[in-house]
């Protein structure tokens, strides 16, 4: 579990790996404020955690330039009134959303992020929120309760066959980002 005020950072996505070894989340934001996760692989949670884990009223939380999958259940889960910036993340290969948003005050910015091979996209339940714009959507459902951003586009990011999630240059991802981030 991150403590408030703390900024949980990494050497980079392919060096630094938090892996939940399929017991719980690999990341957890429990009712704390003005904290941060970047530059790391999260990855094996079990199926009632997720990759990373925002809950019980936790706000200011920001995930950020990180690569998150293989989870069993959720990549990033928002709940119990809690909110967060998800920005310039990697998110596949989840069997649930990569982004959940659950629960009436739970909402989640979500811009420049690639989905791909999620069970769904971005879902959000019982009155939670997305705001979300400039993603790439690659997955078995993209949108489940919540509308894509203006600039959301869907396809196939084409990854490059070596090296950990990079996107070739045919992919849709390239040059696709929010100027103004």
């Amino acid at each position: 579990t991150v403590p408030s005020h703390v900024r949980l950072v990494g050497s980079g996505a392919g060096v630094t790996t938090l892996d939940a070894n399929n017991a719980g989340s690999a990341v957890t934001f429990d009712a704390v404020t003005d904290a941060e996760v970047s530059g790391m692989t999260l990855q094996h949670a079990s199926a009632s955690g997720a990759g990373v884990d925002i809950k019980n009223s936790a706000n200011g939380i920001t995930i950020v330039r990180n690569v998150i999958l293989n989870n069993a259940g959720q990549g990033i889960r928002l709940a119990g009134s809690s909110s967060g910036a998800i920005l310039f993340n990697t998110i596949a290969g989840n069997s649930a959303a990569g982004i959940l948003a659950d629960g009436a005050g739970t909402w989640a910015n979500a811009r420049n992020n690639i989905l791909d091979g999620n069970g769904l996209g971005l879902q959000v339940a019982s009155g939670g929120l997305i705001r979300n714009d400039y993603n790439l959507l690659h997955n078995t459902t993209n949108l489940s309760g919540v509308t894509a951003g203006p600039n959301t586009l869907t396809g196939d990011p084409a990854f490059a066959a070596t090296g950990h999630y990079v996107p070739t240059a045919a992919s849709l991802a390239i040059d696709a980002a929010d100027v103004l981030r």
